[in-house]
Formats: structure tokens, C-alpha cells, sequence
């Protein structure tokens, strides 16, 4: 009646009376939970997690999401469930315990990879080139052009910011008068 009073279970009471010394305790923080703690990873396999992901195949954002720092796996994994099968058989020959997949979509996240590519991301000269209609040759050059392009860009906006130039951009607009 007693306990039903005061809506506690008898477990409880009776945990508090077991890490009791006369009915007191020494501090308040007695454990009252039967359930087991959250699994607590060990660093070295939260590491090696990183370790795998930043070992991938990479690509950078070309087109469409040009500004973005975000880099994107080779598109061999369709899912994050397919990324971490192959984690998990990675884990096994390293004997290493596999972390969660939420784990490792985290960690993906913390450290800006993605899965998959956007779908514009391809400018036509580099769609050409992975359909195999464009030469090694003619693809590389474009790249040095995209690369040299990026970085005159990049090093317009820190003079800009460090105000020793002035940067006009102007658009090409069709006037049309009635």
C-alpha cells in the first residue's frame, strides 16, 4: 500500500535499501535503472571509423554546387546500409567493433562526405567525357581550365575582402525596345 501511495516500485526501494548503510546513503547518485548503459565505443574505434571514410574514393562538387566544401564518394556505394556492410567486413579483418550505422552517418556528416552526387553536377564537357565521347587529352585540359578559373576566382574574392581591388562582375543582358 505503501509503495502505491507514492507510485515506486518495489525494485527501487529495494536497490535503495541495498546501497544503504542504515537507511542513508552517502551520495544521490544511486544507480536505479536495470538496463545497461549505452554502449560506450572505444576512441581507437571511433578512429579507425574516420580512418575508413577519409580512405574512400573521393570526388569534389564540380558544377552546380561549386562553393560547397562538401566532398562525395565515387558513386560505388547506393546507400549508407552499403557502406556499412563494407565497414563491418573491414572492422572483422582489423578486429575491430563495427559502430552503428547511425554512427557512421554522423561521422560521414561531421566530416562532409556524402554519398551520392547531385544530379547536375556535371557540366556538358564533363558529362561528354563519362559517356566516353571526349579524349583524355581534351578532358584534362578542361579540368586545368576549371581549376585555373576556381582559383583566379578565389584569389579576385581575397583581394576583394582585403580591399586592394575592386571586383565588377557584369551580366549580359538582351534589352529589347517597343
Amino acid at each position: 500500500m505503501y509503495l502505491n501511495t507514492i507510485g515506486l516500485k518495489e525494485w527501487s526501494v529495494r536497490i535503495w535499501y541495498l546501497h544503504s548503510i542504515n537507511g542513508l546513503t552517502e551520495n544521490n547518485s544511486v544507480v536505479l535503472s536495470k538496463r545497461s548503459s549505452i554502449k560506450n565505443y572505444h576512441e581507437e574505434d571511433t578512429v579507425f571509423l574516420k580512418n575508413f571514410l577519409k580512405a574512400l574514393n573521393t570526388l569534389p562538387s564540380h558544377y552546380c554546387s561549386k562553393d560547397t566544401d562538401r566532398l562525395y564518394l565515387e558513386q560505388q556505394f547506393q546507400s549508407f546500409a552499403e557502406l556499412h556492410r563494407e565497414y563491418s567486413k573491414k572492422c572483422i579483418e582489423n578486429n575491430r567493433m563495427p559502430q552503428s550505422i547511425t554512427s557512421l552517418q554522423k561521422i560521414a556528416n561531421d566530416i562532409k562526405l556524402s554519398l551520392f552526387r547531385p544530379r547536375k553536377d556535371l557540366c556538358d564537357l564533363c558529362f561528354k567525357y563519362r559517356n566516353n565521347n571526349m579524349s583524355e587529352e581534351d578532358y584534362q585540359a578542361h579540368i586545368r581550365k576549371k581549376d585555373s578559373a576556381r582559383e583566379e576566382k578565389q584569389r579576385d574574392k581575397d583581394r576583394t575582402v582585403n580591399g586592394t581591388a575592386n571586383v565588377i562582375t557584369i551580366f549580359s543582358c538582351k534589352f529589347v525596345v517597343l
